[in-house]
């Protein structure tokens, strides 16, 4: 889009993008839209980017397009469903489209080369959004195509690739030729495998190294940076995995019914079983756990130590951000209880899945459980008060570690919000993604239903009613509370209980805070779209 300057937000200059000259702005310069064009009508698909940009795809006359930004792109006869994708940084968008039994890669408007198909999954882009590759196939040969470069044909093709390095310099895949698989790294081809593991390979974070299982025969190894390991006869799932850092690498391996811990190279003792995805490194890449089988029992192994025998572990081990703490799940006489730091919490009926993590400080630990017919949170060892069931997304802790938060239903089927141990009213319901602590801490915020009404509790203080509430926040620097309100079939934005100017809809998942303190999103008014910029 061009851009030209346009006014002030208060005493910022801005400078803005105006495809299509028409501009409007609020009397105190705290408010900019900008037409983008017509409304589009007839969408059979939205996608939008991280830097509010929405893709449209639009149904035509028995044709397709794609609109970006409002501008229409070339009528297809279709469209690869779930195909339209924006890159990370919002900077390409990319579609599948058909036309006259060919299919084509659209960039940013520029069709690609012809083929006989494209695969489903396509396209994809690398992190910093510089590259992008997908599956094509001509005469029942596939070729990954990467930056518009066609590759060597193959028989058959790994669903799960390419894969591209966190830098995005480099692109792996697997692919068959004949009877062999081979995985191919930058174009090259390494190996000829009976079979290459799914799920690998995996680039360590410091995009130094590259590891990916195989097998020949009956023996299965892991490849690091083209090198051979040890052969065994199996290869645990999921496996290989490098530590945050980059620097360490293991996977679980079976030889003689016998399974392994494979540490940088180095095998360690046996054990009968292995708890899959049970790998975990530390934050600082320091200390390592996973889980063994010995006979009938399991046990939780930390850094080479075996802790005491479970009867089942749960696939659930956690460590602190600072890295010296350590909790897991596991099974003793029927109940489900908490390890944390070794020692052993009170048993539960089953601990709820996803609740169980440290707080930001590391000073603290929240789970939440389930006894008999009640629902609970434990905090530091201490039990809350009962209730029929914990809101999913519950409980959180606050950015500094010092608050804590979650939702929970009562006998008489109404939703509270405890906040720092203290119950809040009884409500309906209590709105997903809520409740919220601000950046700093110090306010916390949820919204609720009552009597098919929404509103907005902030700090206890309930604001007015509206009919729909989405997207409950604050901004980046918690200075504003913010979220989107529907009221008398008009939608728009509440900052600080201070309600916007109202649009006929709003694209929800386009709202994004600009450093500079503006809040840009999407809307509609009058039939035309526009791309709105809200001075906070």
């Amino acid at each position: 889009m061009n851009r030209r300057v346009i006014g002030m937000f208060g005493l910022l200059a801005m400078t803005f993008t105006y495809a299509y000259g028409q501009t409007s702005q609020s009397e105190d310069d705290t408010l900019l839209e900008e037409r983008i064009g017509p409304a589009p009508t007839s969408v059979k698909e939205i996608v939008y980017s991280n830097n509010c940009q929405a893709a449209f795809m639009i149904e035509r006359n028995d044709k397709f397009l794609v609109m970006v930004d409002g501008r229409e792109g070339p009528v297809y006869d279709e469209i690869g469903k779930k195909s339209l994708v924006f890159s990370p940084g919002g900077e390409h968008v990319a579609y599948v489209a058909i036309k006259d039994k060919n299919m084509f890669m659209v960039t940013d408007g520029l069709e690609g080369l012809p083929f006989d198909g494209i695969a489903e999954g396509s396209p994809v882009f690398s992190a910093d959004g510089r590259h992008m590759a997908y599956w094509a196939q001509n005469k029942q040969k596939w070729r990954l195509v990467v930056d518009d470069k066609e590759g060597p044909a193959y028989d058959k093709r790994a669903e799960d690739t390419p894969i591209f390095s966190p830098d995005g310099k480099h692109v792996y895949y697997a692919a068959k030729k004949g009877e062999k698989w081979y995985a191919v790294i930058d174009g090259k081809e390494r190996g000829e495998y009976d079979a290459i593991a799914k799920d690998t390979p995996i680039f360590s974070s410091d995009n130094k190294h590259v590891a990916y299982a195989a097998s020949k025969g009956r023996t299965s190894f892991v490849v690091l940076d083209g090198k051979e390991g040890p052969e065994y006869e199996a290869i645990s799932k999921g496996a290989p995995l490098f530590s945050p850092d980059g620097k360490h690498m293991a996977y679980a391996a079976q030889k003689k019914l016998k399974w392994f811990m494979v540490i940088d190279g180095r095998a360690g003792s046996e054990f009968d079983g292995f708890a899959k995805n049970s790998i975990v490194f530390s934050p600082d890449s320091k200390h390592i756990i996973y889980g063994i089988r010995k006979g009938q029992k399991g046990h939780v192994v930390y850094d080479g130590k075996e802790g005491p025998e479970y009867d089942e572990l749960y696939t659930m081990y956690v460590f602190s951000p600072d890295s010296r703490r350590l909790a897991y799940v596991a099974k003793k006489d029927k109940k489900w209880l908490v390890v944390v730091d070794g020692k052993e919490g009170p048993g539960f009926d089953s601990i709820y899945r996803g609740t169980l993590y440290f707080s930001p400080d590391s000073k603290h630990i929240v789970y939440a459980a389930k006894k008999g017919d009640n629902a609970l949170v434990i905090q530091d060892g201490q039990a809350g008060p009962l209730y029929n069931t914990i809101v999913a997304g519950t409980p959180i802790f606050s950015p500094d570690g010092n608050r804590m938060a979650y939702a929970g239903s009562n006998n008489e089927n109404k939703f509270v919000v405890v906040v720092d141990g203290q119950e809040g009213p009884p409500y309906d319901g209590i709105i997903k993604g809520t409740p919220v602590f601000s950046p700093d801490g110090k306010r916390v915020v949820y919204g609720a239903t009552q009597d098919d009404k929404c509103r907005v509790i902030l700090e206890g203080q309930q604001g007015p009613e509206y009919k729909v509430i989405y997207n409950i926040g604050f901004s980046p620097d918690g200075k504003h509370l913010v979220y989107i309100a529907n009221k008398d079939n008009y939608w728009f934005f509440v900052v600080d209980g201070q309600e916007g100017r109202k649009y006929t809809s709003i694209l929800f998942d386009t709202q994004i805070f600009r450093p500079d303190g503006v809040l840009e999103f999407l809307a509609v008014k009058q039939g035309n779209l526009y791309s709105v910029k809200q001075r906070l």
